[in-house]
């Protein structure tokens, strides 16, 4: 990766207080080098103004289309989101392509071999990528995360606070009198699942409560079946048994719902469930399930927009928008 001239590459190492060959190592990501150290670097190119040269740019001022990357199309939820962001581009003149990228885009190299071979203006990101992605990312090509967010690097984006959420739900559970509660969550590598967790399991220490391992339950994707078949465990055991659920997607809500009554259980007076999103899917059950609804239209919105204000004023500072989200009850817990 070039730089413009040698001065800048100087003003950069001094401003960073590191030679100039530890800054062309990380800007040319040529060896291994310290991330306290990196992090220094690219602090003393953003106070510096840096720009790549125009021929290292990943995106396209000239297209008029957007890439956004999600991990699959299977989880309903991401749907409400992308109608937001189609709505936002839209308004402005903008087109959205869509792309699941799952476990097969993770590493800088896998976005920049993309970028480079399609006409993108900017990328919207709807998944987990760790820091450092982000980061070199967000120095060739406008960048804004959605939802699933990374806060340790500069990148604005637009989500709501999870872990409050998660304390909302499980106080809600507690002040209708339930104790013994069950946790059904995503892979810890996201960050919605361990702001929930951590929301949840600091509530329950709270009220001088623990969760049992065995009652917690870490599903590789939203699917209706993993979740089918953790509930069906946890409940099988008639001498110990949670009196409810804390699922941190609606769909796996839906899927304790079945499993207890698969084994008699009524709900909300055996088990109670409480889920999270407010899809349609919380109101095609029965019972209805009691849920976090998050405001998932207005953040696809949202975020598509601070990724066109960006695109069209690259020297728009970071912004991180917070929404607010609501407790809906409904039959699963009354």
């Amino acid at each position: 990766m070039a730089i413009s001239t040698r001065t800048t590459i100087e003003e950069i190492a001094q401003e960073a207080g590191v030679s100039i060959a530890t800054v062309s190592r990380i800007i040319n990501r040529k060896g291994n080098t310290r991330e306290e150290t990196r992090k220094k670097v690219l602090d003393a190119m953003e106070r510096l103004d840096y720009s790549l040269n125009a021929q290292r740019l990943l995106s396209h001022a000239g297209s008029n289309t957007i890439l956004v990357c999600l991990p699959d199309f299977r989880n309903p939820y991401n749907g409400v989101i992308i109608d937001g962001v189609q709505a936002a581009a839209l308004r402005r003149s903008y087109h959205v392509l869509l792309m699941q990228a799952g476990d097969i885009y993770t590493t800088f190299d896998d976005y920049e071999s993309l970028l480079k071979n399609n006409t993108m203006a900017g990328l919207l990101l709807i998944q987990q990528t760790s820091a450092q992605v982000l980061e070199e990312l967000a120095l060739r090509c406008p960048v804004v995360m959605c939802s699933e967010v990374c806060e340790e690097a500069r990148v604005s984006y637009v989500t709501i606070d999870n872990y409050a959420s998660a304390r909302t739900a499980t106080q809600y559970l507690l002040s209708i009198g339930r104790r013994r509660i069950a946790f059904l969550n995503s892979l810890l590598r996201n960050n919605y699942a361990r702001q929930r967790e951590a929301g949840f399991l600091d509530t329950l220490e709270g009220a001088g409560l623990v969760c049992p391992a065995e009652w917690m339950a870490h599903l590789s994707e939203v699917s209706f079946d993993l979740a089918l078949a953790a509930a069906t465990h946890m409940l099988s055991d008639p001498d110990h048994r949670p009196e409810a659920f804390f699922a941190v997607s609606d769909v796996y809500a839906a899927a304790v719902i079945k499993a207890a009554k698969k084994l008699g259980l009524r709900v909300p007076q055996d088990v109670a469930v409480i889920g999270f999103d407010n899809i349609d899917i919380s109101l095609m059950t029965d019972p209805a399930i009691t849920t976090i609804q998050q405001p998932s239209y207005q953040m696809g919105y949202q975020a598509c927009s601070l990724l066109l204000d960006k695109m069209e004023n690259p020297a728009m500072p970071v912004k991180h928008v917070l929404l607010d989200t609501e407790l809906i009850v409904r039959s699963s817990t009354l």
